[in-house]
């Protein structure tokens, strides 16, 4: 393939420098020149053979210019050409001017060679085309850098360029809205938390109006304004967070439920199969009575039978009313505890005459917001357990009472009654569970408190220091707040 061919415009007034400059392209070797010469710099200047040129060699003194103005304006009407500058021995510190000015090489005359000649214009042109592909290059970068500004300024997610020294050199108006700082509050400052390359993480923000701000955090190395530096990206996740852990606590309470539910079904059958075994056995000792025509015998059989029966729709009234307390018919309303711990005394005050049971009911118990009829029934079951588990006490008493531990507002009913094992302090608030055969009752009632209680966001408790020594029986249930608190 033949080489390009070099188009040179030579603008030179002396004919013997032309001559010579013309005779050194033709012995050059590996490159192939044309040669247009013009003897002023208004021959050239606004004329098509700029546009024709590859290279132009240029005498700094001409007849109509002289030393860099010559240059200068050469530079003002053909930017884009590579220019080699001639110059004489006496005007070489013009000629280093105008290389730092743009010309690309400068020949001192009587002291050019074919050979050095022909290496100015070739490191003229590539040196040219390097510039031109650098100035190229800063200009794609200068609209790369201008794009990605506008893309950063503009995302959905907040956006923090951060030098190697940790301050902060950029931040988009997301950053503004996450932090809920200014845009100036934020720069030129440090950047306040640890961020590891190339490693996700979540970042707890503080933020002034929103409270707890969750926020999800990437950090990546890039070039800023010349310099190394981290691209911060951060994605508010409060609401996903805020959702997750709701689902995950639905799911726990679920979970909670089902096995809850799987234990209830086993104890309902257990239980519900007692009466009838009691109604199947006692009926075929009554078919064989009446067949024996004992009378005596057929009406024990029949009242055992009916008392089965009794104790089964005890049974199933009391866990018709437990499945209704998580639905709460009732507005919830502000409730004195003192109030329904009263009327509760008052509902129980036979079975508490019966035994001898005093009862004492402070009268600061608090105030709180819930189902008025549920926690009446949480104090009527708890006072009814504490007269039929009295005890042989020749003064049998409870207390109604309210203590504070650990920040919380206790609601307690302490008796002088029998007391309760430490191995039956959990189970007792289980469904079924008696710990005595022989007192009458379901084993459904402090089941039915524990779930009243977990119902109104609060937990239930027994204290006792064992058989003998009564027992106390606590609750807690979020409290309204006292006026003038």
């Amino acid at each position: 393939m033949n080489a390009k061919v070099i188009r040179v415009l030579l603008i030179e007034d002396n004919p013997a420098d032309a001559r010579l400059v013309e005779e050194y392209l033709s012995e050059a070797p590996n490159s192939s020149y044309t040669l247009t010469h013009v003897r002023q710099l208004s021959e050239a200047l606004g004329t098509p053979l700029l546009e024709q040129a590859d290279v132009v060699m240029l005498d700094l003194t001409l007849p109509d210019s002289m030393g860099l103005d010559t240059f200068r304006a050469f530079q003002r009407e053909a930017p884009g050409l590579p220019v080699v500058v001639f110059s004489g021995l006496d005007d070489r510190k013009v000629a280093f001017q105008a290389v730092r000015e743009g010309a690309q090489d400068y020949l001192v005359k009587g002291q050019v060679t074919p050979d050095l000649q022909a290496r100015a214009l070739h490191y003229a042109l590539v040196r040219h085309r390097l510039q031109r592909e650098s100035m190229r290059y800063q200009a794609d970068l200068r609209a790369s850098e201008a794009r990605f500004r506008t893309m950063i300024e503009q995302s959905a997610d907040a956006v923090l360029i951060v030098d190697r020294q940790g301050t902060v050199r950029f931040a988009n108006p997301s950053a503004e809205v996450l932090f809920g700082r200014r845009i100036a509050d934020l720069q030129e400052h440090p950047i306040g938390f640890p961020m590891i390359v190339g490693v996700p993480s979540e970042l707890d923000i503080a933020h002034p109006k929103r409270g707890d701000v969750v926020a999800e955090m990437r950090a990546s190395e890039i070039d800023w304004e010349g310099e190394r530096a981290n691209l911060v990206l951060l994605r508010d996740v409060t609401v996903r967070r805020r959702v997750q852990v709701e689902r995950e606590g639905l799911i726990t309470e679920l979970e909670a439920k089902n096995e809850a539910l799987e234990r209830f079904t086993y104890t309902v059958s257990h239980d519900l199969k007692s009466p009838l075994v009691t109604i199947g056995g006692y009926a075929g000792l009554l078919t064989h009575h009446v067949q024996a025509g004992d009378v005596s015998a057929c009406e024990s059989d029949t009242a055992q039978i009916q008392k089965a029966v009794v104790q089964m729709e005890h049974l199933l009234d009391d866990l018709l009313h437990l499945s209704r307390v998580g639905h709460q018919v009732h507005p919830p309303e502000a409730v004195s505890l003192t109030e329904v711990a009263s009327e509760a005394a008052g509902l129980v005050a036979g079975q508490l005459a019966k035994h001898g049971v005093q009862v004492e009911i402070a009268d600061d118990l608090p105030v709180v917001l819930g189902d008025r009829l549920r926690l009446r029934e949480v104090f009527q079951n708890l006072l009814d357990n504490a007269a039929k588990y009295s005890g042989e006490q020749p003064v049998p008493r409870v207390e109604v009472g309210v203590r504070e531990k650990g920040g919380e507002t206790v609601v307690y009913v302490r008796d002088n009654g029998r007391g309760i094992d430490a191995r039956y302090q959990e189970r007792i608030f289980n469904l079924f569970e008696r710990l005595d055969a022989d007192n009458p009752g379901t084993g459904v009632g402090l089941a039915l408190v524990r779930q009243i209680i977990e119902e109104h966001r609060g937990r239930v408790w027994v204290e006792s220091d064992g058989e003998g020594h009564g027992s106390t029986f606590c609750f807690t249930v979020p409290s309204l707040p006292r006026e003038g608190a």
